[in-house]
């Protein structure tokens, strides 16, 4: 990792996280040293990370390409691991090779070839979108399961809410544009009747190409409708 890739993910981490984030960033390259010593694989370089962890290429132990994830939240990186274990029946997920939720940390199988799915032909990605959305939505979620989507909502408007007041947010949305958000959020809420597992994060940015044989495959996290 350069100096100048820590510095851009450690700017959005610190935005997600606050200033505690820096001190964490500071340890990551001995906790991936230390995860690669333990579970025996191969570091590689710096993935584009995200604004909630840092992503690194490796190489598993009989030479599966994959990418350990790291996360300052734990109980966030937590939620994703059962996600994909939930998922991952239907293959459009990426499987989990190994995992350390009180470390903040799993390992990825990699997606090949990749692609993410906003820079594929235009022409096909309507069809291959469905069928994405078919094989996930055909999951039943466990009887249990803890987690919803107003409570997704909750946390995504408190956290972002608190950043309204910062330049290039106020810029594009006031708070009568965001208390109408919620408003609608709340309305569609209520209607629901049916009970079904949703990603929580779909969108064309967070879905890669897994070839002919695969289809396409949604990373990071996942939630649950309410009934």
């Amino acid at each position: 990792m350069t100096p100048v890739d820590l510095e851009d993910i450690g700017t959005r981490l610190v935005g997600r996280f606050g200033p505690g984030a820096e001190g964490w960033l500071a340890g990551v390259p001995g906790l991936a040293a230390r995860l690669a010593s333990r579970w025996g694989f191969e570091l590689g370089e710096l993935f584009d990370s995200g604004a909630s962890s840092v992503v690194l290429r490796c190489r598993w132990s009989d030479g599966t390409p994959a990418a350990l994830k790291l996360s300052p939240d734990g109980a966030l990186l937590a939620k994703q691991i059962e996600m994909l274990r939930v998922f991952a029946p239907t293959g459009r997920v990426p499987s989990v090779l190994a995992a350390a939720p009180d470390a903040g940390a799993m390992v990825l199988e990699e997606i090949r070839p990749g692609t993410v799915a906003e820079d594929l032909p235009s022409d096909s990605l309507p069809g291959r979108w469905g069928e994405l959305l078919t094989a996930l939505h055909a999951m039943a979620p466990p009887s249990d399961w803890p987690w919803t989507l107003r409570g997704r909502f909750d946390e995504a408007f408190d956290r972002i809410g608190r950043r309204l007041a910062e330049p290039a947010i106020n810029a594009r949305i006031g708070p009568a544009a965001w208390q109408r958000a919620i408003d609608r959020c709340e309305s569609l809420l209520s209607t629901q009747d049916t009970v079904a597992l949703l990603h929580g994060d779909l969108h064309l940015g967070n879905v890669l190409d897994g070839g002919a044989s695969r289809g396409l495959v949604a990373i990071d996290r996942a939630h649950v409708r309410p009934g």
